[in-house]
């Protein structure tokens, strides 16, 4: 894994430092949003360009609004090639340290 590519990508995709831009509402953020903390593993499927990523953002932006700490959200969009190298579970583990480190940085 490339790092500072990596952390770069990160930082790109998230709220962290910057509002993100939001597209149109989709209908089904709020009822996804409804889902959260009830134990249930949420994943959102589809053809491309459908609006996957807008509905996630608007459901980040939306806990964001509600007062949750942005550094509390993670986005990571395996269609962006910096995340290229990321294979396996093993990857995914480094992805989610470097995560951490972001998050301990930040307080």
């Amino acid at each position: 894994m490339h790092r500072e590519l990596v952390l770069k990508a990160l930082i790109d995709w998230n709220f962290w430092y910057k509002n993100q831009f939001i597209d149109i509402e989709r209908d089904y953020s709020n009822q996804l949003l409804s889902l959260l903390g009830k134990g249930f593993v949420i994943s959102v499927i589809g053809v491309k360009r459908s609006g996957k990523s807008t509905i996630i953002n608007q459901i980040v932006k939306k806990l964001i609004d509600k007062g949750e700490d942005p550094f509390n959200t993670l986005i990571v969009n395996f269609e962006d090639s910096r995340f290229g190298d990321i294979r396996t579970a093993n990857d995914l583990f480094s992805l989610y340290q470097l995560y951490k480190e972001i998050r301990k940085k930040k307080r």
